[in-house]
């Protein structure tokens, strides 16, 4: 029985404080509930915003890459430059920034077996990525390279199979060719040379006949030419006689008789001329029989010649048809050989080319390892003091003093500021002599965020301080927010890996903000110019905050005043040490059955007295001494004596029920 009556008391000691006891089961279970969240996020869900820089004067290849990653879920932003991408993935806008090619490059292949290197053209696809995010960047290189890795795959078994089919083509052509060219050899062309042979051989008896005719003829000729001259010897000189004979006839008167010798003797003449022209005539009409003769022979041996030119012509045409199927066979064979010859695989080669030059991952995680450490130290530096001061005994003096509470604010925190700013130099020394992180190099914008970040969290330690009451209940309340917002941001997980809706409000968590615009200040050097929205959203949260702390800081004072109005209440003569009610007739009452008793005896005018108005002095003396918080304000809410009466009997048959 003792140990369930402790066990009641713990647990009203734990609910005593309502914001202490929602924080107590509601942070624990809202951290865990935003990690199952987190990891139980599909990968449909994960939504990386890739960049691709100027793809209208890429091939057409680089659209099909493009349709592949938004198909797998990518969101794609298409930028002109590749200065604008790099600029975005900066600003977390963009995880990766793609630039396809716009060529074809030469790079160095490095044979590893033969230790060689070679020169091989590929498509280069480049990778611009921000090493500095190291949770992510693996991932969305593993990723994306694997699916545009699978596409080139895809598109060099299509070409793999163009070719294929290409040099099946190519090799039906060469036998088609070698088939045409076999049958000219063995049909044509064997016709054409037979023809020739027979023509050739014509030729050679046409013209050895001819050479025989042309030899008897010549033959014939001399003959001619010798009795042609025999007969013009002879008949000069018989004309020479005949003159002669003529000059002596003329000089010698002859008789009849020697007229007809004389004609006799011209008859034989004549005949024996005759007799000579007409041999000659017989030897010129064989001669040019002969003549004749060769003449036909060498006609027959110009249209024998004539028909071999011909021939001679067609094995020419045949010969140039057979050359003209070679050429094309030695074409075939050169295209087959490019097509073997060409790079099948992977056609495309991706390089993975770094923002940022440094790889120390000190570097990338430093900021937010300092912001963390401002958030915790911030808000427990600021929350603890709230609560030191106003459980102090000097706070009463300070509250009536005439100093403002606007001057306390401000002072207490200029000593949590020097006191953050202090340990934040402590450690940037230590990390610019040791590590080496160039955080001078922009050391305006990055004292600057540093101050807006520890203001924000000293500020959101005090309003902590402000809502919650007890120490147990600030501590848990500083735990579950700061780590419900180490958890969303990119310290822990990767904001990539919850929805893209959830994924824009994260954004603005702030110890994200504070942590990314600080990581841009030192990693990246950016300027105020390039910071400047990410800058005034952390100055207006600090004025929001600010303006919390000082309505619930109000709010505070009210509720002390008002305690403190209670406090005087209980101070009354009524109210005895051992904390009983004494009425004016002298009857104490000591508990809620006998302050029952004591109202029903009670007048009109005690009742008014001590029941009624603002100052109800029973349901203070209840809430003071019994803690009984929902029974104290359902007396408040009685309008009579007897509801109050009512409402305590219900009370205490409840209380005996249990």
């Amino acid at each position: 029985m003792k140990f369930f009556s402790i066990l009641h008391k713990d647990f009203k000691l734990i609910l005593r404080s309502k914001s202490s006891a929602f924080t107590v089961f509601i942070g624990p279970v809202l951290i865990i509930a935003l990690i199952l969240f987190a990891f139980s996020s599909s990968t449909d869900e994960i939504n990386f915003s890739i960049g691709v820089v100027d793809i209208s004067s890429t091939e057409a290849s680089t659209q099909d890459f493009i349709l592949e990653l938004e198909i797998e879920g990518y969101t794609i932003i298409q930028f002109e430059e590749l200065d604008s991408c790099i600029s975005q993935m900066e600003s977390s806008n963009v995880n990766l920034c793609l630039d396809f090619p716009k060529n074809e490059t030469v790079i160095d292949v490095v044979d590893v077996e033969n230790n060689e290197t070679a020169s091989s053209t590929k498509k280069q696809i480049s990778f611009y990525v921000d090493q500095s995010r190291i949770n992510v960047v693996e991932s969305i290189i593993f990723t994306v390279g694997s699916n545009i890795e699978g596409k080139s795959e895809e598109m060099t078994e299509e070409k793999t199979k163009e070719i294929i089919s290409e040099i099946s083509t190519r090799i039906s052509m060469i036998k088609s060719t070698q088939e045409n060219s076999s049958e000219f050899v063995d049909v044509s062309l064997s016709e054409e040379i037979s023809s020739t042979e027979d023509l050739s051989e014509s030729i050679a008896s046409d013209a050895s006949s001819a050479n025989n005719d042309l030899d008897t003829a010549s033959d014939y000729g001399d003959t001619s030419e010798d009795e042609i001259g025999s007969i013009d010897t002879e008949y000069t000189a018989l004309v020479a006689d005949l003159d002669i004979l003529m000059e002596i006839i003329d000089d010698l008167d002859l008789n009849g008789t020697d007229e007809d010798v004389y004609e006799d003797v011209e008859a034989q003449m004549d005949g024996s001329i005759a007799t000579n022209i007409n041999d000659l005539s017989d030897s010129i009409d064989s001669l040019n029989d002969e003549i004749n003769s060769a003449s036909s022979s060498t006609e027959d041996i110009g249209e024998d010649n004539a028909a071999i030119l011909e021939n001679i012509n067609e094995i020419e045409e045949i010969i140039s048809s057979l050359s003209s199927d070679l050429g094309v066979i030695s074409d075939e064979v050169t295209t087959i050989a490019a097509l073997t010859g060409q790079n099948i695989e992977n056609e495309y080669e991706i390089s993975i080319n770094e923002i940022v030059s440094s790889s120390d991952k000190s570097l990338f995680m430093f900021p937010y390892y300092l912001v963390l450490l401002i958030l915790f130290v911030g808000m427990m530096l600021g929350s603890t003091l709230v609560v030191i001061e106003r459980q102090s005994m000097a706070f009463f003096r300070n509250y009536i003093s005439p100093t403002g509470s606007f001057i306390h604010l401000a002072s207490r925190f200029t000593a949590n500021f020097l006191i953050i700013a202090m340990q934040v130099a402590i450690v940037l020394t230590a990390v610019y002599l040791y590590l080496k992180i160039p955080f001078l190099e922009n050391y305006a914008v990055t004292l600057t965020i540093l101050s807006l970040t520890i203001a924000l969290f000293v500020f959101l330690g005090y309003l902590i301080g402000y809502i919650f009451k007890t120490q147990e209940g600030i501590t848990i309340a500083m735990i579950s927010f700061g780590s419900i917002c180490a958890f969303l941001s990119n310290l822990i997980l990767p904001v990539e890996t919850f929805s893209s809706s959830i994924r824009g409000v994260l954004m603005y968590n702030p110890y994200m903000l504070a942590s990314e615009v600080l990581k841009k200040a030192i990693v990246f050097n950016s300027s105020f110019i390039e910071l400047n929205l990410e800058i005034i959203t952390l100055s207006s949260y600090l004025l929001t905050v600010f303006l919390m702390v000082l309505v619930f800081q109000r709010i505070s004072l009210t509720s002390f005043s008002f305690n403190l109005g209670k406090k005087r209440v209980l101070k009354r003569p009524h109210i005895s040490q051992d904390k009983h009610f004494v009425l004016e007739n002298g009857f104490v009452v000591e508990d809620i059955s006998s302050m029952t008793e004591a109202l029903k005896s009670m007048g009109a005018d005690e009742y008014q007295e001590y029941g009624s108005g603002k100052n109800n002095e029973i349901a203070l003396w209840i809430s003071d001494v019994f803690k009984e918080r929902i029974l104290t304000w359902r007396i408040k809410r009685a309008k009579t004596k007897a509801d109050v009466i009512k409402v305590l009997d219900t009370f205490l048959e409840k209380k005996k029920k249990k």
